[in-house]
């Protein structure tokens, strides 16, 4: 749709497209490394097991320790696809039954 010169009519839908690429690139390009950086310690993993490289090994782990937590922060941004969620708000708490306490 960006592609298109008519969107130009409506620079409030242009900027509206605009603004959901760039979060859509964003999310695509986590996927793309996360995928990345899973083959390439796959690799890394299948060597240092072949040379019974036990540094190497805990290396992996540690860098699948974030990898995991990194695709944790991922799925907790997919849970909060409600366009107003990125939206601040405020509480207003009151007590009940009538009283100020």
């Amino acid at each position: 749709m960006l592609e298109s010169p008519d969107i130009w009519n409506d620079p409030q839908k242009a900027k509206e497209l605009g603004v959901e690429k760039k979060r859509l690139e964003s999310v695509v390009y986590q996927i793309e490394e996360l995928t990345q950086s899973i083959e390439d310690n796959g690799e890394l993993f299948a060597l240092a097991k072949a040379e019974s490289d036990d540094a190497t090994i805990l290396e992996v782990q540690s860098d699948l320790n974030k990898l995991e937590a990194k695709l944790a922060n991922l799925e907790f941004c997919r849970m909060f696809h409600n366009p107003m969620d990125p939206n601040n708000c405020f509480i207003d708490i009151q007590s009940g039954s009538g009283g100020t306490e």
